[in-house]
C-alpha cells in the first residue's frame, strides 16, 4: 500500500522567493476592477516582466523582477483567470 502525504508548511518571510499569490491577487484587484482588466494586466506582466510594468514595486526591491515564464499567452490567460477565481 502506498500513501501520498502532502505537507503544507509556512516559509519564513526570509525564505520565500516571491510574494504570495494571494498578495499579488489582492494588489491587482485594487487597480483592475473587471475580470478583463485583471487578466490583461497579469498576462501583460507575465509576458513582459520588466520593472516598468511591475505594479508591486516594493516586491521588486525585495525579490527582483519575476523571470520570464515558459508559458504561451493562452496558458498565462488561463492561469490569470484561475488566480482571480482563487478563494
Amino acid at each position: 500500500m502506498s500513501f501520498v502525504e502532502l505537507t503544507i508548511t509556512t516559509q519564513s518571510h526570509n525564505n520565500i522567493i516571491a510574494p504570495p499569490m494571494e498578495a499579488v491577487k489582492r494588489r491587482y484587484k485594487i487597480s483592475y476592477k473587471t475580470k478583463e482588466e485583471f487578466v490583461d494586466a497579469i498576462t501583460n506582466c507575465a509576458l513582459n516582466p520588466i520593472e516598468q510594468n511591475a505594479l508591486m514595486s516594493g516586491t521588486i526591491h525585495q525579490f527582483n523582477v519575476m523571470p520570464k515564464q515558459p508559458f504561451n499567452k493562452d496558458e498565462i490567460i488561463k492561469i490569470a483567470e484561475y488566480v482571480l477565481k482563487m478563494k
